[in-house]
């Protein structure tokens, strides 16, 4: 009996129920892409074809000699990385 009552209300309030995605609604907060140490530089994105963006850049986090590497990250619609937090 319990679990309908629950069923019942999750059915009844759903429909009017906020929903909010990962990007954020302050304009002076940015949605972090990659949040590791150094510069990343000349990033590019793309469309990925389902409303989200690939974006791509170079960073020098991981190799000593100067030499940098490059990192890729899609982001879906709702703000959320896709391939990892690294």
């Amino acid at each position: 009996m319990f679990k309908y009552l629950i069923i019942s209300l999750l059915v009844f309030v759903s429909p009017f129920t906020k929903l909010y995605s990962q990007w954020s609604n302050n304009p002076t907060v940015n949605t972090p892409v990659v949040i590791a140490p150094v510069n990343q530089l000349n990033a590019k994105c793309i469309s990925d074809g389902q409303e989200g963006i690939i974006i791509v850049w170079e960073d020098n986090r991981t190799v000593s000699s100067g030499n940098r590497d490059i990192y890729a990250q899609r982001i879906d619609r709702f703000g959320f990385r896709k391939w990892g937090d690294s």
